[in-house]
């Protein structure tokens, strides 16, 4: 399949999901050794911001977190508070990968802290509001 045809195939699911209002606009990039094509469909423009949410678990953290297991440097097992003392020591890798730690999906009031200092410290002091899976 050619970079064009590939192109045109993405283009098409994503402007059949905004002509069905699954979502409103998309914006992607296409990379391959020609370079980097961009596209903006729907309402997307270039610049934008976007909460993208939950999906620096998938793409960021469990990418990295199965790396590090690979290399043999962390575990499922592995307890969080092996790796940062300050926090919940009961709580697993695993148990966050699954969201079955009892911790909060969030912080209150996010916005109130001043430097990623405070808002680490704020992190680390977060207790679960139940035991998960231990």
């Amino acid at each position: 399949m050619t970079t064009a045809e590939i192109e045109e195939k993405i283009t098409g699911i994503f402007e059949e999901a905004i002509r069905q209002k699954t979502v409103n606009g998309v914006s992607y990039a296409l990379v391959d050794q020609g370079g980097v094509s961009r596209h903006y469909l729907g309402q997307a423009e270039p610049g934008q911001f976007y909460d993208l949410a939950s999906l620096t678990k998938v793409v960021g953290t469990a990418s990295g977190i199965f790396k590090e297991m690979a290399a043999g440097k962390i575990s499922l097992k592995d307890r969080v508070g092996d790796f940062f003392p300050a926090a919940c020591s009961a709580v697993t890798v695993k148990d966050l990968l699954l969201h079955t730690s009892g911790l909060p999906a969030d912080l209150d009031d996010v916005w109130q802290y001043q430097s990623p200092g405070e808002f680490w410290e704020a992190v680390l002091a977060t207790k679960p509001l139940f035991l998960g899976s231990v």
